[in-house]
């Protein structure tokens, strides 16, 4: 396996922190790639953040050297977290969280209809109150056209709804559509949950779209694994949450279909792989390791990527690099990935019911 690393957004004075970003594809072929740009002195994740970008003319292989900036920070506490979606009607939808407070975490989207050149006016995509963790790259469009943003909903620990004081460590995850492009949005009708022994909830959801139309969705926990979930109603509706096969800590699981082939890929911190290190990192919304929880809760390996056809049956797995989580102050990094084929654990869910 060979890797090329393309990009490093190294962290500096008055930029503590570079990090939760995601990419799209214009129309001439060039790459956007748009990320949480820290600014200040702290990198807690409700310090002072924007929207910048970078682009690449050359699929990847050399990054523009100047931020473009996207969204300044019109939050109280901040911007953050991006997805960029090319939208069935041609448009870029641009999704991110707007921090205010611990009651006013809530998405946004804006469009542009100019390949980036500029953005519409930030329609929410969470009504009503509430702190909502929708990750990077989450939200997704499905074969209906319709819109879906998965969250994370957690409580803030005092009535007065202080950020300062925390939010509530145990998630519940949320979904969120839109079926007029993103104009106006509505919660479904279930909010999933799990028992208080497991301390982190559900958390940083993720869906994606099975060919047959029925999704499947995973949520990071503290029990040692990812859980999952399914839908069959266009996410109306979900399953009770059950173990899944991906063993992981506390961290975020992404899955992306390949197209036009059948394909899954995803990209986790695998517990099992062979002889990876664990690194001890701060976890969740407390900072600091916590006295009772379970070890691996609080451990990070090295990240793996599975591919899987269309019947679920894995194609490789391979390590992809050592997380250096030590640093306080946090750079991006973007690599390009060669490698040869080699088999691995059977990970990946069925990606054809």
């Amino acid at each position: 396996m060979t890797t090329d690393l393309v990009l490093t957004l190294t962290a500096g004075p008055d930029n503590p922190r570079n990090s939760e970003g995601a990419f799209i594809t214009l129309r001439n072929g060039n790459i956007l790639f748009a990320y949480s740009r820290y600014t200040g002195e702290s990198w807690s994740d409700h310090a002072t953040t924007d929207i910048a970008a970078r682009c690449s003319t050359d699929r990847g292989q050399t990054w523009s050297t100047d931020d473009r900036l996207l969204v300044a920070n019109e939050g109280q506490c901040n911007v953050m977290s991006v997805s960029l979606l090319r939208l069935h009607d041609g448009r870029i939808a641009l999704f991110y969280v707007q921090k205010n407070s611990g009651v006013d975490c809530r998405l946004r989207l804006r469009t542009s209809s100019d390949e980036g050149g500029t953005w519409s006016d930030a329609v929410i995509g969470n009504p009503g109150s509430g702190y909502f963790v929708t990750n990077n790259d989450r939200v997704i469009q499905l074969a209906s056209g319709r819109l879906l943003a998965p969250a994370a909903y957690h409580r803030p620990k005092t009535a007065d709804s202080d950020l300062g004081a925390g939010i509530a460590n145990q998630g519940e995850a949320v979904f969120f559509v839109s079926d007029d492009a993103g104009q106006s949005w509505r919660e479904t009708t279930t909010r999933l949950r799990v028992g208080q022994e497991i301390h982190s909830g559900l958390q940083e959801p993720g869906v994606i779209e099975r060919r047959g139309g029925s999704l499947y969705g995973w949520a990071r926990t503290s029990e040692g694994r990812q859980w999952e979930f399914t839908s069959t109603d266009g996410g109306e509706t979900w399953t009770e949450p059950s173990p899944s096969t991906f063993r992981s800590p506390t961290s975020p699981l992404s899955l992306k279909a390949i197209t036009p082939d059948p394909i899954w890929l995803a990209v986790w911190n695998d517990r099992e792989t062979p002889g990876h290190r664990r690194i001890r990192i701060r976890s969740g919304f407390e900072l600091g390791p916590h006295p009772t929880r379970p070890r691996h809760e609080s451990r990070r390996g090295r990240h793996v990527v599975n591919a899987s056809t269309d019947r679920g049956r894995p194609a490789a797995g391979l390590l992809l690099h050592r997380d250096s989580l030590r640093r306080r102050r946090s750079p991006a990094r973007l690599l390009l990935r060669r490698a040869r084929n080699r088999r691995a654990p059977e990970h990946l869910p069925p990606s054809s019911e």
